[in-house]
C-alpha cells in the first residue's frame, strides 16, 4: 500500500503532466479526482482546477458525474468560492429534490455563511429521519466546536457517539484534540490510547502521544514512546527526533530519582540524526538545529 507521501508524489506528477497537454486527458483527470476521493484528501485547488474539465465530459461519467458535482461543492466551500458553491448546489438539487444528502450539503453551505442556527436545525430533522447518521452527527459537531463557547457541547456529543461508534478512529482523534485544546490532557491521553489500540503502527499518534506524556511531567515514559515511533519511522520523523531530544533533557535535569543509564546515549544519538537530517534536506536551517540542540546539551 503506497504511503501518503507517495500519493502525494503521484498526484502532483499526475497534474502536473494534464497541465503540460494540449488536450486534457479525460481518464486521467477521472482517475485523479477519484484518488482524491477514496484517500480522502482535501485539496480544493486541484478539484476546483480539474473537475470542470471532467464535467464536460459528463456524458461519458455516467452517475459519477453527480459525485463529481458535490466534490466540486465541497472544494468551493473549502476556498470560500460561494457563488461556484451556490451554482452547483442548484444542480444537484434540481436533480435530487429534497435528498438528504443534498440537504446536508445545503447546511454546510449555511455553516460557511455563518449561519449556525438555520444549519443545525437541518442537521437536526436529519438525525429525526435517520438517527445513525454518522455524517450528520459530526457536521454538527463541527458547528459546536467552530465557537468556543460551544466546544464543551462538541466534546459532550462525541462521547456520546463513540459510546456507538467506538472503532471510530477520526472521531477518536478529534476528540483528543479538543480535551488538548481545554488542556485536560488526562482524557487526551485516553483518546490517543484507544488510537494507537486502533493502530499500534501509526507513528503519528504514537508522537501525539508521548507529547501528552511529556507535557503532564512523565518524561520517562514519554521517552519510550518517542523511541517506540523512531523504531516505526526511522527516516522521515524529526518530531520523535526533537521529542526524544526533549525528554532525555528533562530527566537529566529532574532532581533526585535515578537517571536512565543509556539518557545520554540517546539524546546524543537524537541530537547527531536531526543535524543529518537537516543537512541533507534544509541545509539553510541546520544554524538554528544547532542552537536549540546546544541547549539541550
Amino acid at each position: 500500500m503506497a504511503s501518503t507521501e507517495e500519493v502525494d508524489v503521484g498526484m502532483e506528477a499526475t497534474a502536473a503532466r494534464l497541465r503540460g497537454s494540449s488536450s486534457k486527458d479525460v481518464a486521467a483527470v477521472r482517475s485523479l479526482l477519484k484518488t482524491l476521493r477514496n484517500k480522502n484528501i482535501r485539496r480544493p485547488d486541484l478539484v476546483l482546477e480539474f473537475a470542470p474539465i471532467l464535467l464536460k465530459s459528463a456524458s461519458q461519467l455516467g452517475n459519477e458525474a453527480w459525485t463529481v458535482q458535490e466534490q466540486l461543492f465541497v472544494a468551493a466551500l473549502d476556498s470560500n468560492d460561494l457563488p461556484l458553491a451556490n451554482e452547483v448546489l442548484a444542480r444537484l438539487t434540481a436533480k435530487f429534490p429534497g435528498s438528504a444528502r443534498v440537504r446536508r450539503l445545503t447546511a454546510m453551505k449555511l455553516e460557511a455563511e455563518g449561519e449556525f442556527e438555520e444549519a443545525i436545525s437541518i442537521y437536526n430533522s436529519l438525525l429525526i429521519d435517520d438517527p445513525a447518521d454518522t455524517a450528520t452527527m459530526k457536521r454538527r459537531v463541527c458547528i459546536w466546536k467552530a465557537r468556543k463557547e460551544t466546544r464543551p457541547r462538541a466534546i459532550e456529543e462525541l462521547n456520546d457517539y463513540l459510546k456507538i461508534f467506538m472503532a471510530d478512529t477520526t472521531a477518536w482523534q478529534e476528540l483528543g484534540d479538543l480535551y488538548l485544546d481545554e488542556q485536560q490532557y488526562e482524557f487526551a491521553a485516553f483518546c490517543y490510547e484507544e488510537l494507537i489500540l486502533a493502530e499500534p503502527l501509526n507513528h503519528h499518534y504514537i508522537n501525539r502521544y508521548a507529547e501528552i506524556l511529556y507535557t503532564t511531567g512523565d518524561y520517562a515514559t514519554a521517552r519510550k514512546y518517542f523511541a517506540h515511533s523512531l523504531e516505526l519511522n526511522r527516516d522521515s520523523n524529526n518530531r520523535a527526533l526533537f521529542g526524544l531530544a526533549l525528554a532525555c533533557k528533562a530527566l537529566a535535569s529532574k532532581k533526585g530519582g535515578a537517571k536512565p543509564k543509556d539518557n545520554g546515549e540517546l539524546a546524543t544519538l537524537a541530537a547527531g540524526k536531526l543535524r543529518a537530517s537537516y543537512k541533507a534536506a534544509a541545509p539553510e536551517h541546520l544554524p538554528v538545529v544547532d542552537a536549540v540542540l546546544a541547549k539541550l546539551q
